[in-house]
């Protein structure tokens, strides 16, 4: 199957490289803790993760290389490096992916890149927003809590991996999440990092209320846990003139945005519910209650999907090996 080929994270790894370009073993870890774990999505063995690790490594360091050769410190050759970088991965995920699968395997080279290319091109343009994204100084927030997501998700997909999907009952996220609802829903909190006080807290105070009242209806546990996480972060950013209080004026630096933030103080409302949790390696800064609540509600969703993947394959399977020798 074409997922049993090595395929390159490529929003991951190509933001990470634009990212931490001045720090290629933060690169490095992104790639000895994304191969192994995407590999157990796969549902592949261990060949497979070493294969797929060196396989990201070697694009690494060939995109590090391609980004120093090239030049990133003006806006303009940070264009062009990122430019030639998408060229490097492209050619180091679907070509040679393309390549390995048609000479080691039976499926012809037009199969074969028509499956490696699926995604290839909206991935790295994901990618690439990204990596503008931490370079702009008012969308930086938005990129490290993209990030933070992102290692988020990986813990949910190692719980689903770790536990095989048992207990069974922790992995019942309620019914199917309707696709419009949650385009909307994401759109809106896009406006939210835009829109000018008071809509900037009230668009996602109003899309976390009716989030939890529709996980409440169909019993979906984690998206009322990310809900209440949500609900509270902007319920104190409201009582606090719509910015979240963060305790310790020297943390304000690294946060970036000061439409967003203020530092707390005694008058300060509802402040259990402020920037106050002290993250520890690898999570940066410090998080809100209801930031750790977002994480928890997202991991036990990310691992409910994942492990009813696993089990509607094994029963797919199941039902193929019963029917075969009927036939």
């Amino acid at each position: 199957a074409p997922a049993t080929w090595s395929r390159l994270p490529k929003v991951a790894l190509l933001a990470a490289i634009i990212m931490f370009r001045r720090h290629s073993e933060i690169t490095m870890l992104v790639v000895l803790v994304a191969a192994p774990i995407a590999s157990v999505l796969k549902g592949q063995g261990w060949p497979m993760w070493i294969t797929a690790t060196a396989h990201w490594m070697l694009a690494a360091v060939a995109g590090a290389a391609a980004l120093r050769l090239v030049g990133f410190e003006d806006t303009v050759h940070f264009i062009a490096a990122t430019a030639v970088l998408v060229a490097v991965y492209y050619a180091a995920g679907p070509l040679l992916g393309t390549w390995l699968q048609s000479r080691l395997s039976d499926v012809p080279v037009r199969i074969s890149f028509r499956s490696q290319n699926r995604f290839a091109i909206p991935a790295m343009a994901a990618g690439i927003l990204l990596a503008l994204a931490w370079r702009t100084a008012a969308l930086q927030p938005a990129a490290l809590k993209l990030a933070d997501g992102t290692l988020v998700v990986d813990v949910g997909i190692a719980l689903a991996a770790v536990t095989r999907g048992r207990p069974a009952w922790l992995f019942k996220a309620g019914g199917r999440i309707p696709d419009r609802p949650a385009l909307a829903g994401g759109a809106l909190l896009v406006i939210g990092l835009i829109a000018p006080l008071p809509w900037s807290w009230l668009l996602p105070l109003g899309l976390a209320t009716a989030a939890g009242a529709w996980a409440v209806s169909q019993r979906a546990l984690p998206i009322l846990c990310c809900a209440i996480g949500a609900f509270c972060n902007e319920v104190v950013r409201a009582v606090n003139g719509g910015f979240m209080p963060v305790e310790g004026s020297g943390l304000m630096s690294g946060l970036g945005a000061a439409n967003t933030y203020v530092v707390a103080g005694p008058r300060t409302a509802l402040a259990f519910l402020d920037d106050r949790i002290h993250l520890p390696a690898p999570l940066p800064g410090i998080a809100s209650a209801g930031d750790v609540l977002i994480a928890i509600g997202l991991a036990w969703l990310v691992a409910a999907v994942v492990a009813r993947r696993h089990v509607t394959r094994g029963q797919q399977a199941h039902e193929q090996l019963a029917t075969e020798p009927a036939a």
